[in-house]
């Protein structure tokens, strides 16, 4: 995705570490790794509504194509943002709607691991990648030293 990674937040689930969220603007210059699924609006739906507690939303997916985002809730993952289209199929994914105006906070090292080992086997990137890849985002950039890094390969 041509979309910012950083971390901000705290997370309870994750020893009060940052969570992973992806910033609102489209920036050729930027590469956030992820994985796609092809599901329903249904599911999608579900999913985006477990993340925000389990409250119903109203997903209007025509007005968000149009748009390009739409905050549902001001919450941590209340605003869905179009990607674009493959092979006939529309992108979505959810975010905050707060972008990258927020206090930037790292995350915890079991969340970081956790992802660090996506990168290894979904992405399939080489330790040094997955090292150039994380150092520099916001949340990692300046809280983790590359022994740090290097360290939860």
């Amino acid at each position: 995705m041509n979309y910012p990674l950083y971390f901000a937040g705290e997370s309870d689930r994750w020893q009060h570490g940052g969570a992973a969220f992806i910033g609102l603007d489209r920036n050729e210059n930027c590469n956030t790794y992820s994985t796609k699924y092809l599901v329903t609006e249904e599911q999608f739906k579900d999913v985006v509504e477990q993340e925000n507690d389990g409250l119903d939303l109203a997903v209007n997916f025509d007005a968000i194509i149009k748009d390009g985002s739409k905050t549902l809730r001001d919450s941590w993952y209340g605003t869905i943002l179009y990607l674009g289209e493959e092979d006939g199929y529309p992108i979505f994914t959810f975010t905050s709607g707060r972008d990258l105006d927020v206090s930037v906070n790292a995350p915890s090292d079991a969340y970081l691991s956790m992802i660090i080992q996506g990168l290894e086997t979904t992405v399939d990137l080489a330790d040094s990648d997955i090292l150039d890849y994380l150092r520099t985002k916001p949340g990692i950039d300046g809280r983790y030293s590359q022994k740090e890094l290097e360290e939860l390969l």
